[in-house]
């Protein structure tokens, strides 16, 4: 490897762009000349990822100490604001549950109710025609009392 390419005291970025052939001639641009790059516009030769992230903690590390400490309070502000919205998305579902299940309770209930009436009505008719039955009245008059058909009556003449 050519260290001496790439330690030339050259100001243009350009000059060492067309010495770049691997991705180690690209670290040994960035950490010798990391001064002439700027993230936002990096040549495409040293536009990876991973030089921008080290450009940006570069920058970071050359903070004075307020910036630092203006960069730190950001920071935990972000992480409050983040942690913030996770709690009230949290409560949120946690409410929407709730509300879901409540909703689903009262429809269940209201379903159940409706199901069990008709069965009781069910119940009540067939009680009827077994009656009926019982006191030997004619097919016709049961079933234009009850409303039941002629197979359900066939079928409560066997149980009886």
């Amino acid at each position: 490897m050519e260290l001496k390419k790439f330690i030339e005291s050259h100001t243009d970025l350009s000059t060492y762009i067309s010495k770049i052939k691997s991705t180690l001639d690209m670290w040994v641009a960035f950490l010798t000349r990391h001064d002439l790059l700027k993230g936002k516009r990096l040549p495409k030769k040293l536009g990876a990822e991973e030089v921008k992230k080290a450009l940006e903690v570069l920058e970071i590390m050359n903070f004075s100490q307020d910036e630092r400490e203006a960069y730190d309070n950001h920071l935990k502000w972000l992480m409050i604001e983040a942690n913030t919205l996770k709690k009230y998305e949290e409560k949120g579902k946690a409410i929407g549950m709730a509300e879901g299940k409540a909703i689903g309770i009262a429809e269940g209930k209201a379903i159940g109710i409706a199901e069990g009436m008709e069965e009781g009505k069910s119940q009540g008719i067939e009680s009827v025609a077994i009656a009926m039955i019982e006191q030997q009245l004619p097919d016709a008059l049961i079933l234009s009392v009850t409303g039941i058909s002629k197979a359900r009556l066939a079928s409560l003449r066997s149980k009886t």
